[in-house]
């Protein structure tokens, strides 16, 4: 068997030059998965981080500081903010941002 027929037999799925088996030829494609939800909170959060990465930190800090409003709870957003905080040079904000 050539090298032309063999990559036949395996991309097309033949064999030895029959065509598929009938059941297989007739199983409809899968119907795409559908997109999981995603959290808001996340949503927001990944918003931020994206923000602060493409260096609009300004925008960035303000992004964290409304999360803040409605998750003071959360560490980690905090931390995420605190550290934003010492990349924009923030020190004296950044201690008080995580220690709520």
């Amino acid at each position: 068997m050539g090298p032309v027929r063999f990559a036949l037999i395996m991309c097309l799925g033949l064999t030895l030059g029959a065509p598929i088996t009938a059941a297989r030829a007739q199983t409809p494609p899968a119907a795409p998965a559908a997109p999981e939800a995603v959290d808001p909170f996340e949503a927001e959060m990944m918003r931020a981080r994206i923000l602060a990465r493409l260096g609009l930190v300004q925008e960035a800090l303000a992004a964290y500081r409304a999360l803040l409003e409605r998750h003071r709870d959360d560490r980690r957003l905090r931390e995420d903010y605190a550290e934003l905080l010492v990349d924009a040079g923030q020190l004296d904000q950044a201690g008080p941002a995580v220690d709520r």
